[in-house]
């Protein structure tokens, strides 16, 4: 039983009592009002590392919802009717933007395509991009059965990205004998300069 004290003695001989059942030094004393200081700069140091473990996490979802894309290349392309002599005979083409064969796409890896094609030919019109592969994108192929045929008077928007595929490839019509009649064109895909090539930059294009 506790001999008879006033209150802040007892504060005071208290913790000297628990400290030497404990097997403490008895001589070893701590304030009260030291601990509980102690005890608020704890609470606080907890409540920082909280808050800056969820600014943390929300700083990670924030990150995680970012989607980054490679440039976007735009073209606009009228498909029309002209009159060259590719084999020395006057003779009826198709002509991309006024150009025969049709423009070339020089793009790089990871660029983003979009292409709209205005069909100003008399009959339907189809462009396909060949070895240039479609990941996830089949309905933009451009062939017969994966896409429909761009009717006349009326365009349509292809939109492709080109991805590890370093060379060079074809467009061209597979509607009728349009290939034949001048709706084709190349399409180069450039090395990004942080894809390793296995040989030699070339001296010249």
């Amino acid at each position: 039983m506790l001999p008879k004290m006033h209150k802040q003695q007892q504060g005071i001989f208290l913790p000297c009592l628990i400290s030497v059942f404990l097997g403490g030094n008895s001589n070893s004393y701590t304030d009260p009002r030291e601990m509980e200081s102690k005890d608020k700069r704890f609470v606080g140091m907890m409540k920082a590392e909280n808050g800056r473990e969820r600014k943390g996490k929300k700083t990670a979802r924030a990150m995680l919802g970012v989607r980054g894309e490679g440039p976007y290349l735009f073209f606009t392309w009228n498909t029309t009717y002209g009159t060259l002599s590719p084999l020395g005979v006057p003779q009826q083409v198709i002509l991309i933007n006024n150009q025969f064969p049709g423009p070339v796409i020089n793009s790089t890896s990871n660029n983003n395509l979009v292409i709209n094609v205005f069909n100003n030919l008399d009959e339907p019109f189809l462009l396909t991009w060949s070895g240039v592969q479609q990941r996830k994108n089949l309905w933009q192929e451009g062939v017969l059965g994966n896409n429909c045929p761009i009717s006349p008077g009326t365009n349509y928007t292809y939109h492709f990205q080109v991805k590890d595929q370093i060379g060079s490839f074809l467009y061209y019509a597979c509607t009728a004998l349009h290939r034949a009649g001048g709706a084709f064109g190349g399409i180069h895909i450039n090395s990004r300069l942080l894809i390793p090539v296995p040989y030699p930059d070339p001296e010249d294009d």
